[in-house]
């Protein structure tokens, strides 16, 4: 999913590596925060199963105002586990990752971002483009 020629430096959490292009990762920090209260399920579009957590990208030395776009794009590769699976009838393609975006879930896992999600036998994981997002969004899986 790299880019051919980009430097790329991962930073692996449980669940969770996040890529970095090098002009990110030189001036910025991740930070993991805790989740915002008031978050909601919203049955029709996205049904909460798991949320994997509520990251931000800061600046060096500053927890201000977090990085919200990034250019070049962030990688995300983020694991899915046998009791997601059998939340979604077994069926990989069921599984929604997304976003709170301080109000409503954001679907990431639709064609409109570079979304691919490998089947159990290959790996258990989703990777994604991120080229922006809200404030400091929680990652969640659902249905």
């Amino acid at each position: 999913m790299a880019e051919k020629g980009m430097n790329k430096r991962p930073h692996h959490y449980p669940g969770l590596s996040i890529f970095l292009p090098d002009q990110i990762d030189q001036d910025h920090e991740i930070a993991f925060k805790d989740l915002p209260k008031g978050i909601v399920d919203t049955p029709k579009k996205f049904e909460l199963i798991r949320t994997i957590g509520n990251i931000a990208l800061f600046t060096k030395g500053s927890h201000g105002k977090p990085l919200v776009k990034f250019d070049p794009p962030i990688e995300l590769r983020i694991s899915y586990n046998s009791e997601d699976l059998t939340k979604v009838g077994g069926d990989v393609d069921n599984l929604k990752l997304a976003y709170w975006d301080l109000k409503q879930w954001v679907i990431i896992s639709d064609p409109s971002y570079d979304y691919q999600i490998l089947p159990p036998t290959t790996a258990q994981i989703a990777e994604v483009k991120i080229r922006e997002w809200a404030d400091d969004p929680t990652l969640a899986w659902g249905k």
